[in-house]
């Protein structure tokens, strides 16, 4: 059996990591890609802290696929701050990153975008049942991720109308595939 629910207005995150970093040595500071197994292992302590994070901000982990974890607010938590909750979060990320690269020596290599909008979140029957979501606000988000310059916060033009006054951005323009020039704004710590 098919589940499916549309939630009017929810803020969808992607966090996508492109790889781990460190110095090639003691005597040389230029900095190697880890191992890929190292990266798995990164990659799972990493989405274990944003789980924790999650739960904190009363936000709803979605999936993880690959190095992306997806995650959204106002889906299931009925609440009228999801856009800022999930600015507060991705700022909250941010320091945890910091501190994962003070503590392990690496340099982390990520991206944030996010993206308000409405949705529809299902289940998909099947050999092996999945949860998920789909529409125009997902794959905004996806974009908002992918074009956000690396390691920043990237926030759409519905998401920053709604939390223009809780965070201290910088305008840019972006070319989204499908769509063309659009505003997006990098957020700076508050």
């Amino acid at each position: 059996e098919t589940l499916v629910d549309f939630h009017p207005s929810v803020t969808v995150v992607f966090v996508k990591f492109y790889g781990f970093k460190r110095p090639k040595s003691e005597s040389d500071p230029e900095l190697v890609s880890v191992s890929l197994t190292e990266k798995v292992i990164n990659l799972s302590t990493i989405f274990g802290m944003l789980d924790s994070l999650v739960r904190g901000h009363r936000i709803e982990r979605v999936k993880t696929i690959g190095s992306a974890y997806i995650a959204v607010s106002g889906m299931y938590y009925q609440r009228t701050d999801h856009s800022s909750s999930v600015v507060d979060w991705c700022l909250a990320v941010r320091r945890v990153l910091t501190e994962f690269e003070a503590k392990t020596g690496l340099e982390v290599l990520y991206r944030i975008g996010v993206n308000t909008g409405p949705l529809t979140s299902g289940i998909v029957a099947g050999l092996m049942p999945t949860f998920d979501v789909y529409g125009d606000a997902v794959n905004m988000a996806s974009r908002m991720e992918s074009l956000s310059p690396l390691n920043q916060i990237q926030l759409s033009e519905s998401t920053h109308a709604l939390v223009r006054s809780h965070c201290d951005v910088e305008a840019r323009m972006v070319e989204v595939k499908g769509i063309g020039m659009t505003s997006a704004f990098v957020v700076h710590d508050r």
